[in-house]
């Protein structure tokens, strides 16, 4: 990406945030605007995620550069922040001391110990664990605030048992977050079927009352799976909520400045609103996007008889929309669904109201 489109997408997403940020102003009484400003700053924040491919292959001083420039040129006034999702290959000891410094919230894909880790391989079929968990080390030992993604592959839970997943990442010690796989890149050769839903629903199952006996780190979803069930707390995510498409404030971008839905849409010419060195502001997207979502028609089997819909705790968008567009179902939904059916019937017995 050049520094022009860089400087062209940090003016831009700046603008546009600015004018958010008036409208809630204008809406939300001072008092109240002001707490969140002040105690939950992360709500009011503009957010820049780096994805790849591997980002780190840009290099370290790639992202000094771009520090340099929200510095420059995003006003004093807007709160920033900076995420990235990385293999983990490339993080040393100047990277981790780099994102300590500059307050990078890093994503590392690790997804079990070695023989469950086994289709993370560098070109040359040499399994990346080793350098990757040494690596997690490297990030824990500067104190960067980040966590690890795991994801579920149908042949995780034939090779690993519950209380052995939750082992490994409790002795890793880093919090962690679980996804669901999809045939996409290097995937597209493994198995995909629905009836994979069920097995692996057991399995997280299982590792969610392993959870409750024992929290030794903080497993995002299913803390958010509590609060969903337990406390009637809207799900975050976007997968969940479909914000990718009934939010004006969510935008991907291609290395040449072409703009998307999100980041996983780029190639996708449905998605895809036009160039951001091409316009004056991001605004000009609106339409588009609003014509998108007017037309959007999302996969809504998934939703009758699921507890999260029925208690408006998601937005009833059929899951993950890109994961629609490429399997016709989301498979992370599909999984949700049944996970929830069985975490309800936990509510008498851990929570008291």
């Amino acid at each position: 990406m050049t520094e022009e489109t860089l400087n062209k997408i940090f003016v831009s997403t700046a603008d546009i945030f600015s004018d958010n940020l008036n409208n809630l102003k204008d809406t939300l009484p001072s008092d109240y605007f002001n707490n969140v400003k002040k105690y939950h700053p992360r709500y009011l924040s503009l957010e820049y995620t780096w994805h790849g491919g591997e980002p780190l292959l840009a290099g370290q001083e790639f992202y000094a550069r771009a520090i340099e420039m929200q510095s420059c040129l995003i006003p004093k006034e807007i709160h920033t922040s900076n995420k990235i999702q990385t293999n983990g290959t490339l993080i040393n000891k100047s990277v981790a001391n780099f994102f300590k410094k500059n307050n990078f919230v890093v994503g590392v894909s690790l997804d079990g110990p070695e023989y469950v880790n086994k289709n993370r391989v560098y070109r040359n079929k040499k399994s990346s664990f080793a350098d990757v968990v040494a690596n997690i080390k490297l990030l824990q030992k500067a104190e960067v605030t980040h966590g690890v993604l795991a994801t579920i592959t149908p042949d995780t839970v034939k090779n690993i048992t519950p209380a052995e997943f939750m082992s490994f990442f409790g002795e890793l010690g880093s919090n962690l977050q679980v996804n669901v796989f999809y045939p996409v890149g290097r995937g597209l050769g493994l198995s995909c079927k629905k009836s994979d839903s069920q097995e692996i629903a057991k399995f997280l199952f299982d590792c969610f009352k392993i959870y409750l006996e024992n929290k030794t780190i903080t497993i995002k979803d299913f803390d958010s799976y509590i609060d969903a069930l337990f406390l009637n707390q809207k799900l975050p995510y976007c997968r969940y909520t479909g914000s990718c498409i009934t939010k004006e404030n969510m935008f991907g971008f291609d290395y040449n400045g072409d703009v998307y839905l999100c980041n996983r849409f780029i190639g996708l010419d449905k998605y895809k609103f036009g160039n951001i060195n091409e316009v004056q502001s991001l605004n000009e997207f609106s339409d588009k996007k609003q014509k998108l979502y007017k037309n959007y028609k999302p996969n809504k089997k998934n939703c009758i008889s699921c507890q999260m819909a029925k208690n408006e705790i998601c937005g009833q968008m059929g899951g993950c929309i890109f994961a629609q567009e490429l399997l016709g179902y989301d498979p992370l939904c599909l999984v949700t669904k049944q996970l929830s059916q069985n975490i309800a019937q936990y509510k008498k017995e851990y929570y008291m109201p």
